[in-house]
């Protein structure tokens, strides 16, 4: 199969391979047309077959969807994909110094308005890959063995370009009246003690998290605080059980995302201040991904720990909650530990 997906990526054509938490096989959704259905919401009939959905960060921008073809016998070769045409990366300069002044103008606002408690800065960066002996499958693959209770997932499509992600956030998993929701920020080394810093950034996103429920009347239970590992680094969790019919999946969602965790708390106070005061282009980097079947079943993270690639260079991204606690060095030194796990994908 790492073959074929070589062949797939170099002919460019549509695709999205993924392994769910927990599991030992993956799924593979390839459009034999070469192209993915764009959809309004998640609640279209379009998606009333299983699929595997991608969201963009930008709240207003649509959702796609790649959805299997029906296939007999065994998988078809690349040459019955037709190309595609993608463009290279688009450019991006936000090095150290650039990154600075950003926390500068973020710290600022957080500590002295104290309506805005969190907004979270994200950076990129590029590193320049062997297009001749880099695999991006076998990337895949070792990725999803280091993390299997991640989420990860390669696709690739003239739409959205190649991108690898691997995450352990829930944003909403389940079947029929049964799901779960994770509210998860704060970022350590394994066998750290948490700070004050990480406890109030994590507690902002459980906090919105019991909002959105609440004003949407929907039942839940919320376990106390725990820790969970990804990798080298650990995050604080909190993990809401959810008694809700699965046709309130697409409002859920919806009203859940961007949640605090990828954009800041009071939630439209971040949200207004990031489109005024952007970052970067995210694309698809805190958005969100995962299968779905609408009106039965579904299994979306957060796209959080990801990359890039066109043929020569592999773009991570990675951000962190800013407070008014928040020094530039740690907040700098965090998004280095975010990218190592996709960056050591590269040697």
């Amino acid at each position: 199969m790492l073959a074929l997906i070589d062949q797939l990526l170099a002919r460019d054509c549509a695709f999205a391979l993924y392994r769910l938490p927990g599991r030992l096989h993956d799924c593979l959704c390839m459009q034999l047309d070469g192209g993915i259905r764009e959809l309004v919401s998640l609640s279209e009939p379009a998606i009333s077959q299983a699929g595997f959905v991608i969201a963009p960060f930008a709240a207003h921008a649509a959702p796609l969807c790649f959805i299997a073809d029906e296939l007999e016998g065994c998988l078809p070769c690349a040459s019955a994909f037709p190309p595609l045409s993608t463009a290279p990366l688009p450019a991006m300069l936000q090095g150290r110094a650039a990154y600075a002044q950003l926390f500068a103008g973020y710290h600022e606002a957080v500590s002295r308005d104290e309506s805005l408690r969190k907004i979270v800065l994200a950076r990129a960066e590029d590193v320049v890959v062997d297009a001749a002996s880099f695999s991006l499958a076998r990337a895949y693959l070792t990725s999803a063995q280091r993390s299997p209770h991640a989420c990860t997932a390669l696709l690739h499509s003239g739409v959205t370009g190649s991108w690898l992600c691997s995450s352990p956030e829930i944003l909403l998993r389940g079947v029929s009246d049964h799901w779960e929701s994770v509210a998860l920020a704060g970022t350590q080394l394994v066998g750290g003690c948490w700070d004050e810093k990480n406890r109030v950034e994590q507690a902002c996103v459980a906090e919105y998290s019991r909002e959105v429920m609440d004003r949407a009347q929907i039942n839940y239970i919320e376990r106390p605080a725990d820790t969970l590992r990804a990798g080298a680094i650990e995050h604080l969790c909190t993990r809401f059980d959810i008694e809700m019919p699965a046709a309130r999946v697409a409002e859920l969602v919806s009203k859940l995302h961007p949640t605090p965790a990828i954009s800041g708390y009071p939630a439209d106070a971040a949200r207004s201040f990031l489109s005024a005061h952007p970052d970067l282009d995210r694309a698809y980097y805190s958005g969100y991904l995962g299968a779905y079947h609408a009106g039965i079943s579904a299994e979306l993270f957060v796209t959080l720990r990801c990359m890039q690639v066109s043929s020569d260079v592999a773009r991570l991204y990675a951000g962190g909650g800013i407070l008014a606690q928040s020094e530039e060095e740690n907040e700098w030194q965090e998004t280095q530990l975010k990218m190592q796990g996709m960056r050591s994908l590269l040697a």
